[in-house]
């Protein structure tokens, strides 16, 4: 998602077009297919880039408003996790995770490293029938 938006909706190093059979056109480079190889030059130009801005981009999201305002606040580490309760001197009986009770509750955790929500996300991706590789980090997922 670094790439800058064109008037298709679609990013500039990718765009969907519309023939006899629908797919995706790699639009960069010569041979206009996808290699594995450009992929990384893009996402570490990408992840070196200070313009991105996520903020921006959570709230243009075609979502509900208090979906945009919980990705929003997960960046920030906002999130009323237990872990952000106790910094801020709130009274709770654990910092453990409610779900597998094993690791502080942080926003990363809940989103990103809990087996629990690990499991959600896997069947998730069943029944939608995509295969996705986790990301390490919350920024980095969105």
């Amino acid at each position: 998602m670094c790439g800058k938006r064109n008037k298709n909706n679609s990013y500039n190093h990718c765009q969907w077009k519309r023939s006899v059979l629908d797919g995706w056109i790699w639009s960069e480079g010569d041979l206009q297919r996808y290699t594995v190889g450009y992929g990384c030059r893009i996402l570490k130009k990408c992840a070196n880039s200070s313009r991105y801005n996520w903020s921006k981009e959570i709230w243009s999201l075609k979502v509900t408003g208090s979906t945009q305002l919980c990705v929003w606040r997960a960046m920030l580490e906002k999130l009323p996790t237990r872990s952000n309760l106790a910094r801020r001197g709130a009274i709770i009986s654990s910092n453990l995770c409610p779900l597998c009770k094993k690791v502080e509750e942080t926003t990363q955790h809940v989103f990103i490293n809990c087996e629990i929500t690990q499991k959600v996300w896997d069947n998730c991706d069943k029944w939608i029938r995509i295969s996705s590789i986790r990301h390490q980090t919350v920024i980095n997922h969105f």
